[in-house]
């Protein structure tokens, strides 16, 4: 939202130099005055930048607390970062999970951002409805909370309309200790908006997970079947 913001200020205040300095003006008294009257309206959008900052630090430090706020907007860029409602943070920004005195099991979160890959080896359609055009939808959780939820980038076969590997990277970040992820295939017809999903699979307990070790797939549906297999690094 912020981006947002800052392009329609932007294209605000070119417009506003313009109109007040007048672009094509060669008197350079009216081109004077007129970079006054930009410099006062370049204050009031800073001044109204600050104003939808202080908004944003406010909703977070009535929910999180003010040290957490600043902090994790320090780290983070961000009042609202996904990491700021894990509580296996602490106020600091740091991870801090520690599995309960005389529990045996692994930490089952990831305590860094990984790279995850997805491959896919073999894609092929079973209906007339969906093209050759695969992408993947992944939902990140963190104590069966759906924390963020991500869509990989689109994969394609080869000109000759067959599939060798092709590969995918998304990052998942620490603190997640489960994903849940689907294959999606583009309507024939539509644009990217309409997606056929296929069969989704859940990946838990990432924090004990062997990285490099390729899981593999094969799932077919009455739209699509597809062999892909995804890896850690």
């Amino acid at each position: 939202m912020k981006t947002q913001y800052k392009k329609i200020y932007t294209t605000l205040a070119s417009l506003a130099f313009c109109a007040l300095v007048g672009c094509a003006s060669e008197n350079p008294i009216e081109a004077e005055n007129g970079k006054k009257d930009f410099d006062g309206f370049s204050n009031a959008v800073s001044k109204l930048q600050e104003g939808l900052d202080n908004v944003d630090f406010a909703r977070c430090v009535k929910k999180y607390g003010e040290e957490r706020c600043s902090n994790f907007n320090a780290i983070y860029g961000s009042y609202d970062c996904e990491e700021i409602a894990n509580p296996n943070y602490d106020d600091q920004g740091n991870y801090t999970y520690v599995p309960p005195e005389g529990d045996k099991e692994e930490v089952e979160y990831i305590t860094a951002n990984k790279s995850f890959f997805i491959v896919v080896k073999n894609f092929k359609a079973l209906s007339n409805e969906i093209s050759d055009t695969v992408n993947f939808e992944i939902e990140y959780l963190s104590d069966d909370v759906v924390v963020n939820k991500k869509r990989s980038a689109f994969l394609y076969p080869d000109k000759d309309g067959k599939w060798t590997a092709k590969t995918s990277e998304v990052t998942i970040p620490r603190g997640i200790n489960e994903i849940r992820i689907c294959p999606t295939a583009l309507e024939s017809s539509s644009d990217e908006a309409n997606r056929i999903k296929g069969k989704c699979h859940e990946i838990e307990k990432i924090g004990t997970l062997e990285e490099s070790k390729p899981v593999e797939y094969s799932d077919k549906t009455d739209i699509f079947e597809i062999t892909w297999e995804w890896y850690f690094y």
